[in-house]
């Protein structure tokens, strides 16, 4: 007759904890060969539809909210003003419109009888540090100089930034640079260029700009005023790699830039997935239920900044003094003072 096996011998027993197994494993466990139970668990899980309104999955353990109108607990996050020049005066346009084609100029929503200076000081007034002046083509220095010298270090400065550059920029008083053609060109980027820039202008004073447009592979970055796509996709990994030579990201929707007909939700979600940098999201913002979303998605990491929608911009959706009462710096601004004299 053959010998029992000692209760240490038994395969039901843990030879290390001295338990037994089957007070933990089911009988399918030995069946499965050994596979734990959790790994059904998974199975399970993976299965499951998102519960929560307005969310969907996005894999297995992450999900992304694309409701159309967030709940009341949706986070604070930041107005970020801007002044958008185009041929030396202040405008809003349509993005995906602006060409170098002399004869196909873009599509203008709006062009202001006040000067970029004037904008800037509004902004001052209201202590909304962190916004951007952005050079939309040629003959724009002189009023892009003009906005700077109204609030010393209080305003970003982009386009047309190169190496050679970038340092008067700073001089002329801009808080930090915002690169994006110098840095992507030929298609990729150029990661020896960002060293170098961020080496001699440093880091913390170096924005980059990821304005892109949607295609079949991705959010693909668009260069030289959003006319030439770059074969670099918005991805996490690309945030990553990027991260260590720059402050923060500029990201226009350029697919919606100007539009004012909602914002483009899958990018927001795109972009609320990765935790590193500061972001600053544009584009096709119209409605306070607009903004509240990217608060929401971006649980108050990811800032925001409207234009063609805004009262002092000419449009009729959103007023100035609503929006800085709201999300201007970080909802405790008490409001505007009211727009200055001109």
């Amino acid at each position: 007759m053959t010998d029992k096996p000692s209760p240490d011998q038994r395969p039901t027993i843990d030879r290390r904890a001295g338990t037994d197994r089957r007070r933990r494993y089911s009988l399918q466990y030995f069946l499965d060969g050994g596979v734990e139970r959790r790994q059904a668990g998974r199975d399970r899980r993976s299965d499951n539809p998102e519960r929560r309104r307005g969310w969907v999955r996005d894999g297995q353990f992450h999900s992304v909210y694309v409701g159309d109108s967030p709940p009341p607990e949706a986070t604070a996050t930041r107005f970020r003003p801007c002044i958008d020049l185009h041929q030396g005066r202040v405008k809003q346009i349509v993005g995906g419109t602006l060409s170098d084609d002399g004869d196909a100029g873009p599509q203008t929503n709006f062009e202001s009888q006040r000067s970029a200076g004037w904008y800037a000081r509004l902004y001052r007034q209201d202590e909304l540090a962190g916004g951007h002046v952005i050079q939309l083509g040629p003959g724009n220095g002189d009023a892009a100089r003009e906005a700077l010298a109204a609030w010393p270090g209080g305003l970003q400065i982009g386009g047309g930034i190169t190496i050679d550059n970038a340092a008067d920029w700073l001089d002329a008083g801009a808080a930090a640079v915002i690169v994006t053609s110098w840095v992507f060109h030929d298609g990729q980027a150029d990661e020896e260029r960002l060293r170098r820039l961020s080496r001699r202008i440093g880091k913390e004073r170096l924005v980059l700009d990821l304005s892109c447009r949607r295609t079949p592979e991705g959010y693909r970055i668009a260069t030289d005023r959003w006319q030439k796509l770059s074969r670099e996709v918005i991805s996490p990994v690309l945030l990553d790699r990027l991260a260590g030579h720059c402050s923060e990201y500029l990201v226009h929707a350029v697919d919606v830039e100007g539009l004012c007909r909602g914002i483009e939700k899958p990018l927001l979600g795109l972009l609320a997935g990765w935790a590193g940098l500061p972001i600053t999201y544009a584009g096709g913002i119209s409605t306070m239920d607009d903004i509240e979303a990217i608060g929401f998605m971006g649980r108050g990491h990811i800032d925001f900044t409207v234009g063609s929608a805004l009262d002092i911009f000419g449009g009729d959706r959103l007023t100035y003094a609503e929006v800085v009462a709201r999300f201007g710096r970080g909802f405790h601004s008490g409001g505007t003072r009211g727009l200055i004299d001109d």
